[in-house]
This record gives C-alpha cells, sequence and structure tokens, in this order.
C-alpha cells in the first residue's frame, strides 16, 4: 500500500497549478489524503469544508500518457488522451482534507507513464478549480517468483513438499 499526502492551495501565485510527480508500484493500492489551504502563503489555513449534496468534493483523474507533444507556432497540438481512472475522495476526520482511495489491482495494467490532476469540485459539480497536477510513474512488479521447491525447518528436514 502506496500512503501520501498532498497540501494544496486554493488561491496561488503565479497563477498555473503546482506540478508534483508520483511514483507508485503497479502492484500496489494508493491512499491519498489531500489537505486544501487557503493559499500558497506558510501560514495559510486549512479550509473548512461541509459535506451534504453539492458540498465540495476532491477529484483525482488519472490518463494514459499520450506521444510527445508537437508545437505549432507556440500552441500545443491537441491529442487524444485515454482515462484511465477517475474518483472523489471522502471527506476525512482531518480539517480541511479529503482522503481518495485507488484499490489494489487497479494500477497494475496502467502504463509506465500517466498524467494526473486534483480538482476541487463544488456546487454539484458545476464549477471546478485545479488545484495540483503532474506525472505518475508506475513501477512494475518484480517478475515471476517461484515458490521453494520444500519448506524446511532450521535443521533442514522438509515439512513440506510441492508437487
Amino acid at each position: 500500500m502506496t500512503d501520501l499526502t498532498m497540501i494544496l492551495p486554493v488561491a496561488r501565485h503565479p497563477l498555473h497549478p503546482p506540478r508534483r510527480d508520483l511514483v507508485v508500484s503497479s502492484a500496489d493500492c494508493l491512499s491519498l489524503r489531500v489537505t486544501i489551504v487557503e493559499s500558497d502563503d506558510p501560514s495559510a489555513q486549512a479550509l473548512v469544508l461541509t459535506g451534504g449534496i453539492g458540498g465540495p468534493v476532491a477529484r483525482l483523474v488519472v490518463w494514459a500518457e499520450g506521444p510527445g507533444t508537437a508545437w505549432d507556432y507556440g500552441r500545443s497540438a491537441a491529442r487524444v488522451l485515454e482515462t484511465l481512472w477517475s474518483g472523489g475522495g471522502v471527506l476525512s476526520d482531518a480539517i480541511g482534507s479529503f482522503d481518495i482511495h485507488i484499490p489494489a489491482a487497479t494500477i497494475a495494467n496502467w502504463p509506465v507513464r500517466c498524467g494526473w490532476s486534483i480538482h476541487l469540485d463544488w456546487a454539484g459539480g458545476d464549477s471546478a478549480e485545479m488545484l495540483a497536477e503532474g506525472y505518475l510513474h508506475v513501477r512494475r512488479a518484480a517478475g515471476k517468483i517461484t515458490p521453494p521447491v520444500a519448506i524446511t525447518t532450521d535443521s533442514d528436514v522438509a515439512i513440506m513438499v510441492a508437487g
């Protein structure tokens, strides 16, 4: 299991969202706690979040990263990206926080390099703010593991023999 925590500001300077790169194992599940603060000031307070219908939700979106971006006179070319996973967080017991969980075996078939972003949605999804974005690097699990032929005691006496 991979446990990660991020603190992300709603109001920030400069205007672009922060970039964070993540590394996860393809065999793991991912638990991410996102704490949202008012601004990128070191003394910023956590947002007071209320649940209920139309209440805020932190949404994580992961997509397959396509081939390199082509530029045409300073404008990036449009490309179709496949969304691999999207899910909302649940309000946490920590102030201003959401917990997002990606279950085990979900990451296993993802490509090695993915893109991701976290959005704060409110007003029933009518309004949203991107809080952060980045790349998600998926480490492949170790190769095939061969079980032992026999399980033995400390004195090398076979307890159970496979086969």
